[in-house]
């Protein structure tokens, strides 16, 4: 199945992914929060002159060329300023565990948004569902599950069971496995949600992220995105900087060998946030 999907989009110039191809248009975009109202304004306008009004199929890519979102919209406008609004901020019709908002959050930078005119809704959502499939695109994989149509298919999400069965295989911190993950959890409290990847354990709030437990043998380092008290082992980015390094809005990054004071430093966190 997944090889003729593969070859009914190659076959309609859905596939491959070039902005060459007569099928797709892209551009660029920075997800981040804005400084004022006006540069919110003009990343809107901005938008608009890119897809105009017209309806259709969307896709997300990283700079590191993954596919992060496979999506349809009419319009393209309304749901890509959406997307753009849910990297810095909750906007209403997002689920009620805010998957949109963490996950645009989790991904801030900049990205590359191909899109194309489909105006048949149906087609839409076929052509959709086979790109979710064929490219497997990172939020999917990261809620679980994806389903075909209106049938009882579903794909489960393998990523997320290795992350969530196999957390000490996989993650490392100086000789902490997923212990440290248990403490941090338990300082954060039921407030705040785990998101596992494959560089380590991010963890969410109701405003976004808070702070990231990166994986490494030969240190702990976390990623706080609120501000903690400056210490031996800790780096303060300039927003400057953090954008440089594609960090959002994170720019307090913790590396050291010290538990007490990685612990310390979240329960600090948590007060700040």
């Amino acid at each position: 199945m997944l090889n003729e999907f593969e070859q009914f989009l190659i076959d309609n110039k859905f596939l491959p992914l070039n902005k060459g191809e007569k099928r797709w248009c892209s551009f660029k975009i920075e997800h981040k929060e804005p400084k004022n109202n006006n540069e919110l304004v003009s990343t809107k306008n901005y938008i608009r002159n890119e897809v105009s009004n017209k309806n259709g199929l969307y896709i997300y890519k990283n700079s590191m060329g993954q596919i992060l979102y496979v999506g349809k919209a009419k319009p393209l406008i309304n749901r890509l300023y959406s997307h753009y609004k849910e990297s810095f901020q909750e906007v209403l019709g997002d689920t009620k565990d805010k998957r949109w908002h963490r996950f645009f959050y989790l991904y801030q930078g900049e990205l590359e948004v191909y899109w194309c005119e489909l105006e048949d809704e149906h087609c839409r959502q076929i052509v959709e569902k086979m790109l979710d499939v064929v490219l497997k695109p990172i939020f999917n994989w990261e809620n679980q599950s994806i389903s075909l149509g209106k049938t009882s298919t579903t794909f489960t999400s393998t990523k997320l069971i290795s992350n969530t069965q196999n957390q000490k295989e996989k993650y490392q911190f100086l000789n902490h496995s997923n212990e440290l993950i248990d403490k941090v959890q338990t300082i954060l409290g039921s407030g705040f949600q785990p998101q596992f990847n494959k560089t380590g354990v991010t963890f969410f709030g109701v405003k976004g992220r808070v702070l990231k437990l990166v994986s490494s043998p030969n240190k702990i380092k976390v990623e706080f995105n609120v501000p903690v008290s400056v210490v031996s082992g800790l780096t303060v980015l300039t927003e400057t900087e953090a954008k440089a390094k594609k960090m959002g809005t994170c720019q307090w990054i913790y590396q050291g060998t010290s538990l007490d004071m990685v612990l310390k430093l979240i329960e600090e966190a948590v007060n700040n946030y």
